[in-house]
């Protein structure tokens, strides 16, 4: 457990040196996976279904601990980690499980023909939780499905120990935590490095009344403020995994965060959403006159309307491919930046951010288009924005700060 006197730490984990200074704030390492999107086009393989969470961190649940890699979401709101019932037989041999398989009060599968996507084989290759193995396990009823389109999962809850950061290591420890335990999980998830995925939006998005791992420990007074800091380090091109940053739980990150911190009102109540109004690039400036946006620590691009991206990937030089769902160029020429106006601010990121070293003298746009979001954000603020200023995610205040990042000297 943390201790509420003042200490100042040196940690080392994954090649970093990091400090923090008051115990009630947790900072938890983060290691990289390259997107998903990448590895697949490097490896010749065309893409179809994809998610691109790039950077996971480790965490335990249960006594003894049972250790996961999961991926920091801040679009999603709960816990949730492949079960030791995960790709067990859920329905009769003649019907597959689907989005459409549902618990009853009895907690008795029911299920129809509808063929989304089956009980996964991903889950003989994943950590799973085993409950009866965990002295503080508690089943707490109830269930829960993800359906997204890409990585789709279901299962119950349970409750138990959930701790911040690997065994042996400093450790945010949170007890009476809820977690889904996932009894299906599509086939999608196979190809990427988490065992899970930790939710780190309102609890309002959340199912029922199921609070959210680092809500519980804010209500039990484990950490000093309802504010949690991403710290992202710079892109390495060509490197698979690696050291990826840093999440600072309960304040702000001022030893990899310049100070001069720029807060902007979130327009929604239930998602980290704010208003911009506008994105450019040499001449072209996009035409609205204001956007909805999404900060989402689980997107490796810029995400936006077919025709904004596209203009930019133009100004740029670059053609996009269908295949892979990128945009392409030469790496020769790249020098100037991508401006975003948040507010009366305007924020500058740097070709190092949004361009990725491919094979054969080619590099990939991290911009991504995407159409048909109807009523939701019209723009996604990934990792190529996140890299080049630090997010400080306020709970209480519902605004997100933007803070520029620091580059290790090791750099």
């Amino acid at each position: 457990m943390l201790r509420s006197e003042l200490s100042l730490l040196v940690l080392v984990a994954f090649g970093f040196v990091f400090w923090y200074v008051d115990a009630a704030v947790h900072q938890m390492p983060l290691m990289k996976q390259t997107s998903q999107r990448v590895k697949m086009m490097r490896e010749g393989r065309w893409v179809y279904r994809y998610t691109d969470f790039e950077f996971f961190g480790v965490i335990t649940i249960g006594t003894p601990e049972q250790k996961f890699l999961v991926a920091l979401d801040t679009s999603s709101s709960i816990l949730w980690v492949p079960d030791s019932t995960c790709g067990t037989p859920l329905c009769d041999s003649s019907k597959e499980w689907s989005s459409q398989c549902m618990l009853d009060q009895s907690n008795v599968i029911i299920c129809n023909t509808i063929e989304l996507w089956q009980s996964s084989e991903v889950c003989k290759i994943k950590q799973n939780f085993n409950s009866s193995a965990s002295e503080t396990y508690e089943s707490v009823g109830g269930n829960w499905t993800i359906q997204n389109g890409i990585i789709d999962a279901a299962g119950l809850f349970g409750k138990d120990v959930v701790r911040f950061g690997k065994k042996g290591g400093s450790q945010l420890v949170v007890a009476n935590t809820t977690f889904g335990q996932a009894s299906a999980i599509s086939d999608s998830f196979e190809y990427y490095e988490a065992g899970g995925i930790l939710g780190l939006g309102f609890q309002s998005t959340a199912f029922g009344e199921v609070l959210p791992p680092l809500n519980n420990a804010w209500d039990q007074r484990l950490l000093d403020k309802r504010v949690f800091t991403v710290w992202l380090h710079p892109m390495n091109s060509g490197i698979n995994y690696g050291p990826a940053g840093i999440f600072t739980y309960g304040g702000v990150d001022s030893h990899n965060c310049e100070g001069n911190v720029v807060y902007q009102p979130l327009s929604s109540d239930a998602h980290w959403q704010f208003t911009m109004k506008s994105i450019s690039f040499g001449t072209y400036r996009s035409n609205a006159t204001s956007y909805e946006v999404l900060s989402d620590t689980g997107s490796s691009y810029i995400e936006g309307p077919f025709v904004m991206i596209n203009s930019i990937a133009k100004k740029l030089g670059a053609t996009y491919d269908p295949t892979y769902d990128l945009f392409f160029s030469n790496c020769s020429g790249f020098t100037k930046n991508i401006k975003i106006e948040i507010g009366d601010h305007t924020y500058e990121i740097e070709p190092t951010n949004y361009i990725l070293q491919g094979t054969e003298g080619i590099c990939m746009l991290m911009l991504h288009p995407i159409d048909g979001m109807g009523l939701g954000p019209q723009v996604f603020l990934g990792t190529p924005f996140i890299r080049q200023y630090c997010h400080i995610y306020d709970v209480d205040n519902k605004q997100i700060g933007f803070s520029k990042a620091k580059i290790p000297v090791s750099d």
